[in-house]
């Protein structure tokens, strides 16, 4: 079906599906206004995940939600400057932006494993308080992430090649099978360990409600149980900030919406680009620890 607008012009990022209309772009969504707030919001998220990243070699205890907060944080800073370049490049009226979105993706979707991995971790240990430090291993993690990551990236690639040579092809077939791929099924996992997590802390917080046993036990479940709200929350706030993008791509690309649909996909946008930046923000309110260490890297950063 011919339509007035073309998915080869898919700007800004990549779980928002914005195309340029034929007689211009909105004037909201290429305002400079707009490009100046994306960037501020990108330079603080770029600020608050290298507080995590001092917080956490500072620290160097190096646990599997540790390490996997570190991907993270990486990822989501390198994610931040990728998404406004593209922003920015198509308000200079540039059309040279396939490297940036295929380093962006490949970004976006190491944060989109980081935030699984990270769930179904803490589903396990919650599940399994006592269990879970022998049974699940820091190489598993290691693991899990890289088999997936390499996957992702291979099929990152050969779609951004892919599209260059055969886009309409592309367009047509295997739009849904890749997006399926990449964040169907991670947003599903996503989902469902939350439901395991909100299940997991309910039964922990009635066991040490009744626990009269050794204090060391009841300090672990504590441990664990503290953990894992951290954990829910940031992953929590992952599934709303980034599904409603790929909800929002689906609709559009079904030819469902089209006026005034600049002001939803700028609001679909903030939330993107605030998810890469408020993890900082939810460690310092869940986690007593992380309160601690970045009161700590905030005086280390003053005396130097």
């Amino acid at each position: 079906m011919e339509s007035n607008y073309s998915l080869r012009n898919i700007c800004v990022t990549e779980n928002t599906a914005t195309e340029t209309f034929q007689g211009g772009y909105g004037r909201t969504g290429r305002s400079l206004q707009t490009v100046i707030i994306f960037w501020i919001i990108s330079f603080f998220g770029i600020i608050g995940n290298g507080i995590t990243l001092i917080v956490l070699f500072k620290r160097k205890l190096w646990t599997s939600v540790n390490i996997l907060i570190l991907i993270m944080s990486i990822s989501d800073s390198l994610a931040l400057p990728f998404i406004t370049s593209t922003q920015t490049q198509k308000f200079l009226g540039k059309d040279i932006y396939w490297l940036t979105t295929l380093v962006r993706d490949i970004f976006i979707t190491s944060s989109c494993i980081s935030a699984m991995i990270i769930g179904m971790e803490r589903s396990f240990a919650i599940r399994n308080p006592f269990k879970f430090k022998e049974t699940w291993k820091i190489n598993l993690t290691v693991k899990l992430y890289v088999v997936i990551q390499v996957m992702m990236i291979i099929i990152v690639i050969v779609k951004h090649v892919y599209t260059e040579f055969d886009d309409p092809f592309y367009d047509k077939y295997l739009y849904v099978p890749y997006y399926i791929l990449i964040r169907g099924i991670p947003f599903s996992v996503i989902l469902v360990t939350n439901i395991l997590l909100v299940c997991g802390l309910v039964k922990n917080n009635q066991i040490l409600s009744k626990m009269t046993n050794e204090k060391l036990e009841r300090e672990r479940m504590r441990q664990e149980v503290a953990i894992t709200r951290m954990v829910m929350t940031v992953t929590s706030v992952y599934f709303v900030c980034m599904v409603p993008g790929r909800l929002l791509a689906g609709v559009m690309k079904a030819g469902l919406l089209r006026d005034e649909r600049q002001y939803i996909y700028l609001i679909v946008t903030y939330l993107e680009l605030s998810n890469f930046s408020v993890n900082t923000i939810i460690y310092t309110m869940t986690s007593s620890f992380f309160q601690r260490r970045l009161q700590g890297a905030y005086c280390f950063m003053l005396l130097s």
